[in-house]
C-alpha cells in the first residue's frame, strides 16, 4: 500500500486509541494487515530489483512520500491538539515497516534488515502468491485512492 494509505490508517488509529504507545504498536500491526490486501505493486518491487522499471518505482515512492508528508502536515494543522499526539504515533507505527524496508535497501549487508524485509514481503505477497495474481499497477493505484477516500471519512476533525 502507499504510505498515504498507511498514514491515513495511522491517523484513524491514533484518534481512536488515544494512547501513543498503543497507537504506535497498533499502527505497526495494521500496516501488515493492509499490506496483505492485493494492491497492484508486487511486480513494481520485483522489476526494480531486477533492474527494470527503476524510474517508475523511484517516481512512485517519491510522489507517495511527498503526498504523504503534505497530507500529514495538512491533517496535523486541522485536528485538535489532544488528538495530534496519538495520531503522530499511529502514523509513525503505520509507516515504519516500509521505512525499515527502505533502510534494508540502503544497508543490504545488515542481516536484521534482510530478515525484516523477508518477513515484510512474505506478508505483503501472501495472497498474491496464493492466487498467483496481482492487479495491474494502475488498477492498484485506483484501488488505493478509493481506500483513502473511504478512510478519510473516519478522520475526526
Amino acid at each position: 500500500m502507499f504510505l498515504l494509505v498507511h498514514s491515513t490508517v495511522g491517523m484513524i488509529i491514533g484518534q481512536t486509541v488515544r494512547e501513543p504507545s498503543l497507537a504506535f504498536l497498533t499502527g505497526f500491526v495494521a500496516h501488515f494487515i493492509f499490506d496483505i490486501i492485493p494492491h497492484g505493486d508486487s511486480r513494481l518491487y520485483k522489476n526494480y530489483k531486477n533492474g527494470e522499471m527503476k524510474k517508475r518505482a523511484v517516481t512512485s515512492v517519491t510522489v507517495d512520500g511527498i503526498l504523504t508528508i503534505l497530507w500529514v502536515l495538512f491533517i496535523g494543522d486541522i485536528v485538535s491538539p489532544e488528538a495530534r499526539h496519538a495520531m503522530t504515533y499511529g502514523i509513525a507505527g503505520s509507516i515504519l515497516p516500509d521505512l525499515l524496508v527502505g533502510l534494508g535497501e540502503a544497508f543490504q549487508q545488515n542481516k536484521w534488515f534482510k530478515k525484516f524485509s523477508g518477513l515484510h514481503f512474505a506478508i505483503h505477497s501472501c495472497l498474491t502468491t496464493k492466487i498467483k495474481k496481482d492487479w495491474p499497477w494502475m488498477v492498484g493505484v485506483l484501488f488505493q485512492l478509493t481506500v483513502i477516500t473511504i478512510l478519510i471519512r473516519f478522520i475526526k476533525i
